[in-house]
């Protein structure tokens, strides 16, 4: 049975749940693009990057780029979800 976009994009988050590690923000270039260095999964060697644009558009640098979605894209939608929360929580103030 072919896999549906929704499956591909489901697929990619449960594999990058467990490793937001290895997504590690570099800098924002002079474009205004977000860029993350993310390592790959079968070879310690290897790294894609992954950029991020204003409006949340994801591009990696891996081979799965042509395919709806890749982990490395996810793991680093994850790693600003969670750097975007902690920044919400540090900014309440006390009870």
């Amino acid at each position: 049975m072919a896999q549906t976009v929704e499956d591909a994009v489901r697929g990619a988050f449960l594999r990058a749940r467990e490793r937001t590690a290895l997504a590690h923000f570099l800098t924002t270039n002079a474009g205004g693009y977000d860029v993350y260095a993310v390592g790959s999964s079968a070879d310690p060697d290897t790294a894609y990057t992954v950029t991020v644009d204003r409006a949340e558009h994801y591009r990696c640098t891996c081979p799965s780029e042509t395919r709806p979605a890749c982990w490395h894209r996810a793991a680093v939608y994850v790693r600003r979800a969670n750097d975007r929360a902690r920044a919400e929580h540090l900014a309440r103030p006390a009870a």
